[in-house]
C-alpha cells in the first residue's frame, strides 16, 4: 500500500471526496525546505494508518494550488470529509505533523459515533 497518494487534477476529486481525515501535502521541486519536509510528510502517513495522504506538486497542478489558496511552500491542508479544516505554511515537525493529524482523526472519530 501506498502511504503517500500523488494528487493530480485527474485524481483530485476521487481523493477530496473521502470520508474522514485527508491530509495534503502542496511542494515544488526547486523548494529546498519541501524537499526536506517530503520524508516527513511519509514518515508521519505511516504512523498514521487512518488517515489519507497526498501530495500535490504546485508546478503540475497549479489549479489545485490555487482552488487550495497555496501562497508558500510547503503548505499542509487538512481535511475532514473534503472540507479544510486546517493550514499550515512552512515546514513541520514529525512531532507537530502527527499531533495535528491524530487531533483531527481523534475529532473525527467522535463526530462519526
Amino acid at each position: 500500500m501506498v502511504s503517500v497518494e500523488v494528487v493530480s487534477s485527474e485524481s483530485a476529486a476521487e481523493f477530496l471526496n473521502r470520508k474522514g481525515v485527508a491530509v495534503l501535502d502542496f511542494w515544488a521541486a526547486w523548494c529546498r525546505p519541501c524537499s526536506q519536509f517530503s520524508p516527513v510528510f511519509s514518515h508521519v502517513s505511516d504512523q498514521v494508518p487512518t488517515a489519507s495522504f497526498g501530495s500535490v506538486n504546485t508546478d503540475a497542478e497549479q489549479e489545485l494550488a490555487r482552488q487550495f489558496k497555496v501562497a508558500s511552500l510547503p503548505t499542509v491542508v487538512v481535511l475532514i470529509d473534503g472540507a479544510p479544516v486546517f493550514r499550515k505554511a512552512g515546514v513541520m515537525t514529525g512531532r507537530e505533523l502527527r499531533a495535528t493529524v491524530e487531533k483531527f482523526v481523534a475529532l473525527e472519530e467522535v463526530r462519526t459515533r
